[in-house]
Order: structure tokens, then sequence, then C-alpha cells
């Protein structure tokens, strides 16, 4: 669709842009096989409410959760 020609010259404006182009490395992609199974996947796993949970709440919904103390809601209107 597109008739464009790049020119880009070497300089001293992307010096190290252009130093790791001129790179050369071994590939090693594809000799090791991926692993689709993660044995700590049960570690990303949140089991507690975060401490901020019911302010986001109340700010979403206007509605004081029924745990909070009389100091807790001095907190939040500070």
């Amino acid at each position: 669709e597109f008739d464009i020609t790049i020119k880009d010259k070497k300089g001293t404006e992307n010096v190290v842009a252009d130093h790791l182009l001129r790179l050369t490395t071994e590939s090693s992609f594809g000799t090791t096989p991926i692993i689709d199974y993660f044995s700590d996947e049960s570690l990303f796993s949140a089991t507690l409410i975060p401490w901020f949970a019911n302010i986001v709440n109340f700010l979403a919904t206007g509605a004081m959760p029924s745990e909070w103390s009389s100091q807790d809601k001095k907190e939040v209107f500070k």
C-alpha cells in the first residue's frame, strides 16, 4: 500500500540503539521448551481482602460498612 524508503545515518544521535543493532548474539531460541505449568501458581492468589477495599466500596457506593468504628469514620473524613 505504501511506497516508503527509510534512510538512517550513523551518528551520535542514537549511539546506544545503533550499537545494539550491530551486536551479534548466538540465538538459543527454540532450544529450551516452554513450561506451561507453574508450581508456585497458588502464591499468586489473594486470600485476604485488601485493607483499602472498604474505602473503595464506600467511595463507589456511599454506604459505610457496618464494622467501621467511629475512629475509622473520622480517619476517612479527615
